[in-house]
């Protein structure tokens, strides 16, 4: 049996330029480890995907539209709401987005939605395609690089019919090497456009530019809005302010665009649930989809003293701020620390335990399913083991297509 260390190497050695943070301060982060997912497990989980983004942009358009108590409730930070409403948008919310799934004895229930800057692509799409080819197995996400492609270059054309001819620029802290990485990816998918670190960007002349004074026409980001919104130059400038005014005057197609901002608040989880309750503007076939991938999700506790539940923060990421609690109120997991603003409630679920072996030996790890929409269709599986909250600190394994009792 070939040595573990001896498959890592095999597997991800061949990878350092594509895939740098295959370790991340020195720790593993990407398992020699891989995770089957059976044929019909993942057919459910592509039209559930598929069927909750379309739900998604549908009440992020239809709420986007509403007025200042409604955009209020959502969280939307002030100095992003006309560009919410105004900016150039894509036939669908997101380019590419990620689905945070978890296996439970009820079937699949979809935790969250990161539709503004998702992270896990490149381990999904391009080095999970190429670890499946070198072991001969079923790549369930063969389609993916295909799908992003083409919401890629459907961004550019839109860009293009609505005047702005300016370079395409692909974006993200250059010192981050795996937000710098993503958005290289991205870029080598374009095939056109570059690379532009966001400490090179510039705010001249009404126009987003490179440090080389390129007007930036398309712009591919790796950036939340509701932290670009509050960023300054160091002379006081609201730089960020600046870039969604030029996104809401349709000067500039930022990708993926500011009504994201409004599917990323999780606060969009609890309005759908609350139309679902109402029985108000889901179709049937919607309110059938919130009934079967849904969780229970409110901005007020509505759990304390009846079930366990979970508080996350409308724009918390990589787990920070959630904490876990008992019926009672008492903290089970989770940190107080930090994140204290306005929340959403979520019906508790339990993640998947599993055993993996890593370089460590064989270790315990609660499960995460990541489904890829790219363009409004399904473009693959990302899968996390970490703790029963899933933070920056988990791993990621590779993923096949196995039929159903093959294994």
């Amino acid at each position: 049996m070939e040595n573990y260390a001896v498959r890592r190497e095999r597997w991800y050695g061949p990878m350092k330029t594509l895939f740098p943070w295959e370790t991340i301060a020195k720790d593993e982060y990407a398992l020699a480890s891989w995770t089957p997912i059976f044929s019909q497990q993942c057919q459910e989980l592509q039209a559930a995907a598929e069927g909750l983004a379309a739900l998604w942009h549908k009440v992020a358009l239809v709420a986007s539209r509403g007025d200042s108590r409604l955009l209020r409730w959502l969280g939307l930070p002030a100095g992003a709401r006309e560009a919410v409403r105004e900016a150039l948008q894509l036939p669908w919310l997101t380019a590419l987005g990620r689905f945070d799934f978890v296996q439970t004895a009820a079937g699949w229930k979809v935790l969250e939605y990161n539709c503004d800057t998702p992270s896990g692509v490149v381990e999904a799409l391009a080095v999970n395609g190429k670890i499946c080819a070198c072991e001969g197995r079923q790549n369930p996400n063969a389609a993916g690089e295909e799908l992003l492609r083409q919401a890629i270059a459907e961004s550019l054309q839109i860009a293009r019919r609505a005047g702005l001819h300016g370079v395409a620029a692909f974006s993200a802290l250059g010192s981050h090497s795996e937000d710098a990485g993503t958005m290289k990816y991205w870029q080598s998918l374009a095939a056109e456009g570059e690379f532009v670190p966001l400490e090179e960007l510039r705010y001249e002349r009404e126009s987003l530019t490179s440090a080389a004074s390129e007007q930036i026409g398309c712009w591919f980001r790796l950036h939340p809005w509701e932290v670009m919104v509050r960023e300054c130059a160091a002379d006081g400038f609201p730089t960020g302010k600046r870039v969604l005014e030029l996104a809401a005057s349709k000067k500039l197609l930022a990708v993926n665009p500011p009504l994201a901002l409004v599917g990323q608040s999780k606060a969009l989880q609890a309005l759908i649930w609350q139309l679902y309750e109402a029985e108000e503007f889901l179709t049937q076939p919607e309110r059938h989809l919130v009934q079967t991938y849904m969780l229970p999700t409110y901005r007020q506790n509505v759990f304390l003293g009846k079930a366990s539940y979970v508080r996350k923060p409308l724009w918390g990421r990589e787990g920070g701020g959630v904490t876990l609690h008992a019926a009672d109120g008492g903290l089970l997991l989770g940190s107080r620390g930090g994140w204290h603003g306005a929340a959403i409630y979520q019906q508790a679920v339990e993640l998947e335990r599993m055993q993996v072996m890593t370089q460590k030996g064989l270790q315990e790890g609660r499960r995460l399913w990541g489904a890829f929409v790219a363009g409004g269709s399904f473009a693959g599986v990302l899968v996390r083991l970490g703790a029963a909250i899933t933070d920056d600190q988990a791993w990621m394994t590779p993923v096949y297509l196995s039929e159903e009792g093959s294994e």
